[in-house]
């Protein structure tokens, strides 16, 4: 009789639990004995309670420790992220959250007419911004952080205290939902993007309309500054993106070759590119100045990193992608979500990319090679994902009304165990 079918190892958990029942011991060498035993020990963490502190993660270590197995890199990846504060109030889904310049506050904005800001330590909630009469579209800070302005279904844009919440302007005038709000660099102005087919620029100060950029066909889904406050680059249903003067409002340049609607456009952080994402499942690169198209991605989520050397996009196929901003050669290929992606945002060193999907989690990749690191678990469809400025955390929105504030502080020694 072969002496492996004769023998037996019986390995034990703390309270006699039993971890592994092996007949013929002797079948398995060192290396094959470690490797069941690092998938039984992420296994154990994976069935952990996530949010039961450093237990889960823990666990999750020692698994790797023993052998670096896929079952130990997911393990580590679950339960690696720490939930910090749940933010609970909002009576309908959240559309977007975001953190102040300074990291202290985060601004919550729902569709049950309201926004919410929130200590960024501790989750508590500081004020309630009231007066909508529709549902909000976003909401964002000033770069001084004094200041917070949304947009709303009401046809109005409106600018409160970030302290007391109070209500201090309404900007109305547009003849449709307003779509997207947001300050200039040195939160002088604000500008807007309305269903009406125009972009307005506001003086944030006492309310008053500066501009109104007509050219769009249709809809107009979003506008953003550029860095130094310049200009204007708004998206828009007429599958066209268009740059505009911020001095003057004048047209500069229009984008045009996407062939479906054109829902999110940016510039890059020196200005010179812009980068458009359509519904027409490509993500496009021009010259900012020229209109020039200068390379053409797949997706229709996109984002620049902060350096400007990487974009981020997400696609129609579940997965994001990194890219070359110079080439748009690709880079790395994030695969792991099961539905759509809702979100792209690079972390504020441009290291990590964190991405918000309708398959209940938010994940973090490593920028650099599209690595795994972390997964960020909602209890419903994920709408918003971004890091605060220092990086250190995450704060997640979904569509079931909570967001959630997640530390991942140490992305860096993790990135650095995962690539052993």
């Amino acid at each position: 009789m072969d002496h492996r079918s004769s023998s037996k190892a019986v390995w034990f958990l703390a309270g006699g639990t039993v971890l592994l029942l092996v007949c013929g011991a002797g079948w398995f060498g060192r290396r094959e004995w470690l490797i069941v035993r690092s998938r039984a020990l992420a296994n154990q963490a994976e069935q952990m309670p996530l949010r039961d502190d450093n237990a889960a993660y823990d666990l999750a270590l020692r698994s790797w420790q023993v052998a670096k197995t896929p079952e130990a890199n997911r393990a580590l990846a679950d339960t690696f992220p720490r939930l910090r504060a749940t933010l609970q109030g909002h009576s309908g889904p959240i559309v977007s959250a975001q953190f102040s310049l300074d990291g202290r506050k985060v601004v919550t904005a729902g569709e049950d007419k309201t926004a919410r800001i929130w200590a960024a330590d501790n989750g508590q909630l500081l004020a309630t911004l009231e007066g909508h009469a529709g549902p909000l579209t976003s909401a964002t800070f000033s770069p001084d952080g004094s200041r917070v302005v949304t947009a709303s279904q009401d046809h109005t844009a409106r600018v409160w205290n970030a302290s007391n919440g109070e209500l201090q302007l309404t900007l109305a005038g547009h003849g449709g939902e307003v779509w997207d709000a947001e300050f200039s660099p040195d939160g002088r102005r604000i500008v807007t993007a309305g269903h009406d087919k125009t972009v307005r620029l506001w003086d944030a100060t006492n309310g008053k309309l500066f501009a109104t950029l007509n050219g769009h066909g249709s809809f107009v889904w979003s506008a953003h500054f550029s860095f130094d406050g310049q200009r204007i680059i708004s998206a828009s249903e007429d599958n066209t993106a268009r740059i505009w003067n911020a001095s003057d409002g004048n047209l500069l340049v229009t984008l045009q070759g996407h062939t479906a609607v054109v829902e999110h456009a940016f510039f890059s952080p020196d200005g010179e590119r812009a980068v458009t994402g359509s519904y027409d499942n490509t993500v496009r690169v021009w010259n900012s100045a020229t209109g020039q198209l200068l390379s053409t991605l797949q997706g229709y989520e996109a984002m620049f990193s902060p350096d400007g050397h990487r974009i981020a996009t997400g696609a129609g196929d579940n997965d994001a992608r990194v890219w070359d901003a110079g080439t748009g050669n690709l880079l790395a290929v994030m695969r792991g979500h099961s539905k759509s992606i809702q979100e792209v945002e690079f972390s504020p060193d441009s290291q990590w990319i964190v991405t918000a999907s309708a398959d209940k989690t938010a994940r973090v990749w490593n920028a650099s090679n599209g690595q795994l690191l972390a997964v960020l678990r909602g209890s419903d469809q994920i709408s918003s994902a971004n890091f605060s400025p220092d990086g250190q955390q995450i704060v997640v929105a979904g569509v079931d009304g909570i967001a959630l504030l997640y530390r991942v502080a140490g992305l860096s020694h993790l990135g650095e165990m995962l690539r052993e």
